[in-house]
């Protein structure tokens, strides 16, 4: 499969400013989810209408903790650049929306009001590019069965090799093109889900079923450290109040620190 990865810099694209907290904002891009499987057999990629409505992110250190007679020692397991960040874990929740694929039952209007429903009905049939309108229930239905089923696909299929037109079982990447306003951009999480879509079905609320599941991130198109330096350098160099705000804070916590420390030296202690 192509590498259809943003750059850094499409994936942020200074062309378009950030959000200010004007109220002012682009219209809204759902996110992506999709395999190789998938791309292979041809199958669009499944878009949320409305994006999940918690993420959680999870990236734990590799530290390893021993007690021994001189104290308690901390291991932490490094690689070649020095760091000891441990795979990221993603846990999604959502809902599924309005799921009912039954049509509503016509409104019971007056005469007057009959005649005037007909009319706008006429209207409606008879002007371009009008048609019914789609069961929203029956696409959110839908959309909530590709997602399970997504979910659970093995790890092994038969993909193509190459241009050659065979198929070779191989083991299938699951891919995340994630959107959010901590990241206005899109960013591709590529790796597998850790568990199937988990889901409850409560009595009090029969059209709305609440899901989640668990993806692990091996790959992140561009990397998310790379993402927060370039945000950093940005902000700081868009907005000059707003580094400005930044230096007095480091002033006010380094004269903090100071008289903190003055304290410290001046102060008498007895022994007790």
């Amino acid at each position: 499969m192509a590498n259809t990865a943003p750059s850094l810099a499409a994936a942020l694209n200074l062309a378009n400013q950030l959000n200010r907290g004007d109220g002012n904002i682009g219209a809204r891009i759902p996110m992506m989810f999709y395999s190789d499987a998938t791309v292979a057999r041809g199958e669009p990629p499944i878009a949320l209408k409305v994006n999940p409505h918690a993420v959680q992110f999870r990236q734990p250190k590799r530290i390893t903790k021993k007690n021994t007679q001189a104290g308690t020692v901390y291991i932490h397991w490094s690689d070649a650049k020095g760091s000891n960040n441990d795979i990221l874990d993603l846990a999604f929740k959502g809902r599924t929306g309005n799921i009912n694929t039954k049509k509503d039952a016509p409104n019971q209007t007056s005469f007057v009001g009959d005649a005037l429903q007909n009319l706008a009905n006429f209207v409606s049939a008879n002007s371009p590019g009008q048609g019914p309108t789609p069961n929203q229930g029956q696409a959110k239905l839908f959309t909530w069965a590709r997602l399970y089923q997504l979910t659970s696909a093995p790890v092994l299929d038969f993909l193509p090799v190459g241009n050659s037109g065979n198929t070779r079982r191989s083991r299938v990447l699951s891919h995340i093109l994630y959107r959010s306003p901590l990241f206005p951009r899109p960013i591709r999480f590529s790796g597998h889900f850790n568990q199937v879509l988990e889901f409850a079905e409560v009595a009090e609320q029969p059209w709305l079923v609440e899901w989640s599941f668990g993806f692990t991130v091996q790959k992140t198109s561009p990397n998310l450290t790379e993402i927060t330096s370039y945000l950093t350098s940005i902000l700081t160099g868009a907005d000059a109040s707003f580094a400005n705000t930044v230096a007095l804070a480091n002033e006010q916590t380094q004269e903090l620190e100071n008289s903190d420390r003055r304290a410290q030296t001046s102060a008498n202690f007895k022994s007790g």
